[in-house]
């Protein structure tokens, strides 16, 4: 229990830390709104990250989203994987395509800075974003289509 108090408020400190890191991003915004994901929700070179558990993304998920779960970047004891761990993980989600552009999202946006934090500052993903809103927002968005087609990458959590 002790340990759960101390990491509920890491995502909110990585997405603090993060925000002047993605101010030299070139294409897009550092947090994405839902308009703007929705207008390039089609765009063929946005790599989309579901960053929820499996079971969430399968209830339904952002079309095109892949899921790569949070829970994936740590081992057993709660210490993130090794680099090369973490960019096999990445890769097999987001490909190798660095200057590709990424958004991640998740619940409630308490979870996608740590990816966009790892791939970002840890693995050299230049052009990560956060859509902090995310699929609690997302739903609430009569526009904003939901799906249950599964792309999930075979990773090891």
């Amino acid at each position: 229990m002790k340990n759960n108090i101390l990491f509920r408020p890491l995502p909110l400190i990585i997405a603090i830390l993060l925000i002047p890191a993605f101010g030299q991003a070139r294409d897009i915004p550092p947090i994405v709104s839902t308009d703007w994901l929705l207008t390039n929700l089609k765009n063929p070179k946005l790599v989309i990250l579901d960053v929820r558990r499996v079971e969430d993304y399968r209830e339904g998920h952002i079309p095109g989203a892949f899921n790569m779960p949070t829970s994936c970047a740590f081992n057993e004891d709660k210490t993130f994987k090794t680099k090369e761990e973490l960019t096999a993980i990445v890769e097999a989600a987001a490909g190798k395509d660095r200057s590709a552009a990424i958004v991640t999202y998740c619940d409630m946006g308490q979870c996608c800075p740590i990816w966009s934090y790892l791939m970002k500052q840890v693995l050299g993903y230049p052009n990560v974003k956060l859509y902090v809103g995310s699929m609690q927002e997302w739903t609430q968005d009569t526009d904003a289509p939901v799906t249950t087609n599964n792309k999930t990458p075979k990773v090891d959590k």
